[in-house]
């Protein structure tokens, strides 16, 4: 492998990123990854759409601020040392990695600092775990950078190693290279690949984009409306619950009051049933099977937001499906570690 100098999470160092297939995105280009699609990753590579910034993000900062502690346990427990580095296979510049540690065999080492959850269902699960099977194919991408027989995949949590021995699997990175030349051939050519209808975004063409447009103007202007109206019966509300309070007030002990327009009553309702204490005390716990057999049948729900700076970022409605046939993209998932 060729080793290039340049330190990590620096502007260089994204732009590198950017010219070429590194390791942690070969799970998103064999469409194994539940936080991004090839046509996203595709999108960002070409300029289309920014990158996501996870900066901030809490599990980033988490695996930033533990890898050193988790590199120098991993050395302690196999007396040896890990240096990390950047670099691109000898045979195909285009295949990259930024390893988090290369031993003294040349294998890389991976390492991982998830949350609790997530390092206990590795334990429990092993190599059947969500986060090894995803982790497993940047494992091997680092492989054929290194062009080494094995890598090792580490999860750190609280002092606490789990470690996978993973061996090369020739079959798979041919594949994997198949496929990662094919969708870099469609970076280069700005040729789009086939969206998720699940996961990537609806954009109109043609015609279509000038009918969006005008039914988003129609909506973000009623919602600025629906917004004011909202704040005004909010106020009024408030000014309701203070004369209500000094109303009942001057009542003193009376049940009954109607005078200059106003008529009120007081009388006292019996509470309501919580049916969840009472089916968990009579039945005890319910598991996911069990309430399965009466669960009722899915129901299809849009959420809708806004983005204009002088509106609510995101406001959840209700519409029927029926009345329009408006395309939006879904939820996408937070990583459970990056």
């Amino acid at each position: 492998m060729k080793v290039i100098d340049l330190s990590q999470r620096t502007p260089a160092w994204h732009q590198w990123r950017i010219a070429g297939v590194t390791a942690s995105e070969a799970p998103i280009i064999m469409g194994r990854s539940p936080y991004k699609t090839p046509w996203r990753l595709w999108a960002e590579k070409t300029g289309f759409v920014l990158p996501e910034d996870l900066s901030n993000n809490p599990n980033v900062l988490r695996g930033i601020r533990l890898e050193p502690q988790a590199r120098r346990a991993f050395e302690n427990a196999h007396n040896d040392f890990l240096l990390p580095l950047c670099a691109e296979a000898d045979h195909n510049a285009i295949f990259r990695a930024s390893f988090d540690g290369i031993n003294d065999a040349g294998e890389p080492v991976e390492l991982k600092c998830p949350c609790q959850s997530v390092f206990e269902d590795v334990q429990a699960h092993r190599e059947q775990s969500e986060a090894y099977q995803l982790y497993w194919v940047q494992v091997q991408h680092q492989i054929l950078v290194a062009n080494s027989t094995r890598g090792w995949l580490v999860f750190y949590f609280e002092d606490q190693l789990i470690e996978f021995e993973i061996q090369r699997d020739a079959a798979f990175l041919t594949e994997l290279q198949e496929t990662a030349l094919q969708f870099w051939e469609l970076v280069q050519t700005k040729k789009e690949p086939p969206k998720c209808p699940e996961q990537d975004c609806f954009v109109p063409k043609g015609e279509a984009q000038y009918r969006w447009t005008s039914l988003s103007r129609q909506y973000c202007s009623a919602h600025a409306e629906v917004v004011r109206l909202e704040n005004h019966i909010k106020s009024l509300k408030e000014e309701m619950r203070d004369a209500q309070s000094k109303l009942v007030a001057m009542m003193g002990n009376y049940a009954h009051a109607d005078y200059a327009g106003v008529k009120l009553s007081r009388y006292m309702m019996a509470g309501a049933v919580d049916y969840k204490q009472l089916a968990t005390d009579k039945l005890g716990e319910l598991d996911e099977q069990v309430l399965a057999a009466y669960r009722k049948a899915p129901q299809e729900r849009l959420r809708i937001s806004t983005n204009k700076p002088d509106q609510p970022v995101e406001t959840p409605i209700k519409i029927s499906l029926e009345q329009e046939n408006l395309v939006l993209p879904g939820d996408s998932p937070s990583s459970f570690y990056f």
